[in-house]
């Protein structure tokens, strides 16, 4: 007999019922509730036993039968031509004959922790099995408990093996596993951590199975004052958030070989204050939120492969003077230090620890983002220009140094403002200059309305002046004017300062600034303005 069909009547399978069968193929009804021992023991041709999957009592699980919630192993089917199966560890209680009489298997692995207490229901659970061809691999640290549990002990060779979520210690560092074949591990929470923490590239356990050390998990070596040197690995990908915050003795951070890490989690070096220096590698794609607040960065570049920056990334880094961009990076760039998106519509972050009082926003700006300016204390005259249509959440905070705040934004109302972007600024002492006829506006507009100066802003030196005719030429931050021999030419920033003082100038006249915005030319009494 080769194949039976088992009646959609029945209930019950007794004891031996297809023993020394045939069988090729079976599946068990649904309608079965109740099985005996070794039902198809000596099946030499069955090579899985199959159950209805609308079942409520029992399943199939690589050919082999377990009750429905898997905490009973009833039978491996002896005509299997798989040389490898798994015990779950969700298995409390294997049946007589389970594997009874199997020759092919030559790994068996139990995922079972304590074998201890799980019930071995007769004396011939692996009766006449080739347990020496079979290798039967157990749970990191359980290698002892096989060996005297009785008829597990009958295999010749058992073998400790790794289970995700394992974990264990190489030369001082915690690691957990999170993948077998391909087999990878993190690394995870280090207390104490070594002050000079190298993160190799693959580790070996010690069991003698060898991984990639992909992650740094998150919290992995937070608060850890001990630190003053990080390398980290070629096969790193992620480092997760928190995982070095507060190193505050943290100063150097490198990496090994080609880096493949492509995120840098949030908060994950944040108050590493410390930390002068970090090369962000080339394979970096996102920066996550508040990755590095409060470091000792002096600088920063962002290279060519990071296309996401979250929001305060880089904020109050009180000695971070420059933020450069990569100029083959498609998402974002920089200008003086200054970080924007690509084409320089969002002014994404100011440097704190920019040395400069005077800053004036391109007037290709359209957004401000939240936090941008937040803590530049340094700055005394900050112009923001008519482009602007959105300002975000706390741009300004703490912007103490503020004296004069230049807008010539002309519809002041419509410009969306996000919440406390003047927060903790000194509205009383910093002048808001606004443009003409605009005052009135200023002053009933949410926000704005709180600066107690308020005033329309008029350049000085410049007045009872005519258009000027003069051929004028700009290139980057260069101001050339032409046919101006002997004559007196000034140039003004929209505060009134003047930056340059030519009384006598030749026939051509070449003026450079430091950074684009809006200026006023005047040569003789005639003027114009200009915007780089």
């Amino acid at each position: 007999m080769t194949s039976f069909t088992i009646p959609a009547s029945v209930t019950t399978i007794e004891d031996d019922a297809f023993r020394e069968s045939g069988l090729t193929s079976i599946t068990i009804p649904s309608t079965v509730t109740t099985l005996g021992y070794e039902i198809f023991a000596e099946c030499d041709n069955l090579p899985a036993i199959g159950v209805d999957a609308s079942s409520n009592h029992f399943c199939s699980v690589e050919g082999a039968l377990f009750n429905k919630n898997q905490t009973v192993l009833i039978e491996y089917p002896k005509g299997s031509p798989n040389t490898s199966f798994t015990i779950p560890a969700s298995v409390t209680e294997i049946r007589s004959g389970a594997f009874l009489s199997v020759q092919n298997l030559t790994s068996l692995i139990s995922e079972i922790a304590d074998v201890d207490n799980v019930d071995l229901i007769g004396y011939s659970i692996f009766h006449n099995m080739n347990k020496t061809a079979c290798t039967l691999k157990v749970p990191r640290g359980t290698k002892p408990d096989y060996e005297s549990a009785s008829q597990w002990r009958d295999f010749p060779n058992i073998e400790e093996t790794a289970n995700v979520g394992d974990q264990f210690v190489v030369n001082g560092l915690k690691y957990e596993v999170t993948s077998l074949a391909p087999n990878k591990v993190k690394v995870v929470k280090n207390d104490p951590a070594p002050a000079n923490v190298v993160i190799p590239a693959t580790v070996t356990d010690d069991i003698n199975i060898t991984y990639d050390v992909t992650e740094i998990a998150e919290d992995a070596f937070k608060d850890s004052n001990t630190i003053t040197t990080l390398q980290i690995g070629e096969n790193i990908t992620t480092i997760d958030s928190f995982s070095f915050r507060r190193c505050s003795n943290l100063t150097t951070v490198t990496f090994s070989g080609t880096p493949s890490i492509t995120t840098i989690g949030t908060m994950s070096f944040a108050n590493c204050t410390s930390l002068q220096s970090f090369t962000i590698p080339n394979s970096v794609t996102t920066i996550q939120e508040c990755a590095f607040i409060v470091t000792g960065l002096t600088s920063v570049t962002i290279p060519s492969s990071v296309t996401t920056i979250e929001r305060v990334a880089f904020y109050n880094c009180t000695s971070l003077t420059s933020i450069e961009v990569d100029v083959n990076n498609t998402v974002y760039s920089s200008e003086n230090g200054v970080l924007f998106n690509k084409n320089k519509t969002e002014l994404i972050q100011y440097p704190i620890g920019k040395s400069s009082t005077d800053y004036t926003i391109p007037n290709s700006v359209t957004k401000i983002i939240g936090f941008a300016f937040s803590n530049c204390t340094n700055l005394s005259t900050l112009t923001i220009p008519n482009s602007v249509n959105n300002i975000g959440k706390r741009a300004l905070r703490y912007c103490t140094g503020l004296t004069n705040l230049i807008s010539e934004i002309e519809n002041v109302g419509g410009v969306t403002m996000g919440s406390l972007v003047f927060e903790f600024m000194n509205q009383a002492l910093c002048v808001l200059k606004v443009p003409q006829g605009k005052k009135g506006s200023y002053q009933t507009t949410d926000q704005w309305e709180n600066f107690q100066n308020i005033q329309e802003n008029t350049p000085t030196g410049i007045c009872n002046t005519t258009v000027l005719s003069n051929p004028i030429t700009i290139v980057g931050n260069n101001i050339t004017i032409s046919k101006v021999a002997g004559q007196h030419v000034r140039l003004y920033n929209l505060s009134g300062q003047v930056l340059y003082n030519i009384p006598s100038a030749q026939e051509t006249v070449t003026l450079s600034v430091k950074q684009s915005g809006t200026y006023v030319v005047q040569v003789g009494n005639g003027t114009r303005v200009v915007k780089l």
